[in-house]
């Protein structure tokens, strides 16, 4: 069985690939071609060096994948908007190769504000999105590109991300009660989206997750 991963050289994506091939998966993974150079990338990945504007570059991560997850995000110190833009190609791509199992992953603060977040994880929501309006905007149209797909979709919503080790303990739920103590390991996220993404719970919803 194969996964797509797209966002594979940053430390989520470093630790879901781990997980894929712990667990006896081919894992074709997407880098950007002068990204990941000096990375010591795993044995047995098969890479895909291409340029994120061009569909046929999408098109070949993708092919023969069972399921795709998106692990990407905006780069320090780069203020391009791409996150949309890149998924709507990795959407049309999937869309030719008849792929339909569609993992990504966005944050809390991103798209309409739910009452599962605290009065005061709320409150900071609304400062982080006028500090980072563009940013989180363009996270925004990219929960739309997936949500307006007819792919069998699970958006992942964690609040803060943490180094910490793996704890194997992962709440998840459309609902999940969120608080600013709220976070979750790097590690335990990746373990969450390989689940998500080869079983069938939680599609077509979005997801937010803790420890």
């Amino acid at each position: 069985m194969q996964l797509a991963v797209f966002g594979a050289t940053g430390e989520t994506g470093r630790a879901l690939v781990a997980a894929a091939l712990e667990r006896g998966w081919t894992v074709r993974a997407f880098v950007r071609t002068q990204a990941g150079a000096s990375l010591a990338l795993p044995r047995g990945l098969d890479v895909v060096r291409g340029n994120p504007e061009r569909s046929e570059d999408i098109r070949q991560a993708i092919r023969g994948s069972v399921a795709i997850c998106c692990v990407f995000g905006h780069r320090p110190r780069d203020p391009r908007a791409y996150c949309a833009a890149l998924t709507r190609r990795i959407v049309d791509a999937m869309r030719e190769a008849g792929a339909s199992r569609l993992v990504c992953v966005t944050g809390a603060f991103v798209g309409d504000l739910q009452p599962n977040l605290s009065p005061a994880l709320h409150a900071l929501a609304i400062v982080e999105r006028r500090r980072h309006r563009a940013v989180l905007a363009d996270r925004a149209a990219q929960e739309a590109v997936v949500m307006q797909s007819e792919l069998a979709w699970t958006l992942v919503k964690p609040v803060r991300l943490t180094t910490a080790k793996r704890t194997g303990t992962v709440h998840a739920g459309p609902a999940l009660p969120l608080g600013v103590r709220s976070r979750i390991s790097r590690q335990d996220l990746a373990e969450f989206v390989f689940r998500a993404a080869t079983q069938d719970r939680f599609v077509r919803q979005r997801v937010y997750v803790r420890n």
